[in-house]
């Protein structure tokens, strides 16, 4: 890692990252980080009302959501701090350590997408433990962007994370391991 990253885990690393990410006040990020841990969703609904969203429905509106918003940036972010949630990463970390040993392969001989990864916290985990990740998210999107700005300060764009630009690029190879968490 060039810029000695620590992956946030506390409320005031949350906050902190999100500051330095986004050209929002510290004092905004601050309130919508506690509202995010108070009443998971708080920021998307938020966004959902703002962008005039009808869930379930597929539309203009939708779109803008997933590309305008910045609520996904708070709730992927807070909820992969849950002990639960950080305990999924740590396990697959563990299940492809077990695949790689099976197959006598090395860490960066393992072709890994990480499909849906929003903030980027997943494909950094990796990328942190030596593996070499894809990653795909909304192209274009705040939070996509918000992802790659992490990825190049912390060392690893073009370096150990690949950023698909679309969803066809997913398929333009073969990966051993394709991860994808609460992605609809």
């Amino acid at each position: 890692m060039t810029n000695q990253m620590k992956l946030p885990l506390t409320y005031a690393a949350i906050v902190d990252e999100i500051v330095c990410f986004t050209t929002l006040s510290k004092e905004e990020v601050e309130h919508r980080v506690w509202m995010q841990a108070l009443q998971p969703g708080w920021n998307v609904l938020k966004d959902v009302a703002r962008f005039h969203v009808t869930p379930h429905v597929s539309n203009r509106n939708m779109d803008q959501l997933y590309e305008e918003g910045d609520g996904f940036i708070f709730e992927t972010l807070v909820y992969w701090a849950k002990p639960e949630r950080y305990q999924w990463s740590e396990q697959t970390l563990e299940r492809i350590r077990l695949y790689a040993a099976q197959k006598n392969l090395a860490a960066d001989d393992i072709s890994i997408l990480i499909f849906g990864d929003g903030t980027g916290n997943d494909s950094l985990y990796l990328a942190s433990e030596g593996f070499h990740v894809d990653y795909f998210d909304v192209p274009d999107s705040k939070t996509f962007q918000f992802a790659i700005n992490r990825f190049e300060k912390y060392g690893f764009l073009g370096r150990t994370i690949r950023v698909m630009p679309d969803y066809k690029s997913c398929f333009q190879r073969e990966y051993d391991i394709v991860i994808s968490f609460e992605v609809l």
